[in-house]
């Protein structure tokens, strides 16, 4: 028996009315609300999206307010609207970025509540480390991506991601405000077929201390993630810092799972400890 498509309805279902205290503009929040319906799938693309009243209604939000969220929508390319018809999803769902691993699960669930500062946005070429770590030639030109995600009470993470020039047209910089940049190249159709994510901790650099307003030195949870393409190609290299007080990392598992190899987890210790005196 085939899924039921998601009905109007159902996609308006758990949409509970604004309010009207938090220092996030209303318009915004309306529009990432809708920003991931669409990106769920959870609207038809054959099929209107409810009216600019319905919505307005649902979401507790003034007709005005409610029309700068879907004009941002539709700057983006994610609507079109049609006179006489109505207005028609235009996105493509991005499930596989959700079903992925439990690192981009969160990421992508997060970018949803959060906010994002563009910091830098330039082609720079490739350091000798990083090109052999991302299989590019030294001076290859790569697009740089350097944000700072935030919500009403405080920095969250400090991010700079590195794309190969083949693969940055497919993020532009408008999309750039919600989504990480693995959804953004997922929803271009860029088949991201494999991820090395290493976690760890580090000291804030100045950079980081003044992106995250934390002090020089501080600790902080980092993550290195190469993503690759099917052909085995890096496709991105996203090295991000949170601050381990607005950020957990949690993974749930059972012992079966791991015999039978359903999530594909590999974990691995390493000994941190300083080496025996007059050893290397």
């Amino acid at each position: 028996m085939s899924a039921k498509k998601p009905t109007v309805q159902t996609a308006l279902r758990d949409i509970e009315p604004l309010s009207q205290q938090s220092l996030i503009p209303l318009h915004h929040r309306v529009y990432v609300v809708l920003y991931r319906k669409l990106m769920e799938g959870s609207f038809q693309p054959e099929e209107p999206m409810p009216t600019e009243a319905d919505l307005s209604e649902v979401f507790g939000v003034s007709r005005i307010t409610l029309r700068t969220a879907m004009k941002r929508l539709e700057s983006e390319g994610l609507i079109r609207r049609l006179r006489g018809r109505g207005t028609f999803p235009l996105a493509a769902p991005i499930r596989a970025a959700m079903q992925s691993t439990a690192v981009r699960r969160n990421q992508v669930s997060l970018a949803f509540k959060t906010q994002v500062r563009i910091v830098g946005h330039e082609v720079i070429g490739a350091s000798p480390a990083t090109a052999e770590q991302m299989g590019v030639a030294v001076d290859a030109p790569l697009l740089r991506i350097e944000r700072v995600r935030s919500d009403s009470r405080s920095a969250i993470s400090h991010s700079v991601c590195l794309l190969p020039a083949q693969f940055a047209r497919f993020v532009p910089r408008r999309q750039l405000g919600t989504l990480p940049v693995s959804a953004a190249l997922e929803a271009a159709g860029v088949d991201l077929h494999g991820f090395d994510e290493h976690l760890s901790a580090c000291p804030a650099d100045a950079t980081a201390a003044e992106a995250l307003g934390v002090e020089i030195g501080t600790p902080l949870l980092s993550m290195l993630r190469i993503a690759r393409d099917a052909a085995g190609r890096v496709v991105e290299r996203l090295m991000v810092v949170y601050r381990p007080d607005r950020y957990e990392y949690f993974l749930s598992y059972s012992a079966e799972s791991l015999r039978q190899g359903e999530h594909g987890l590999h974990l691995s210790v390493r000994d941190l400890a300083p080496p025996a005196a007059g050893t290397e």
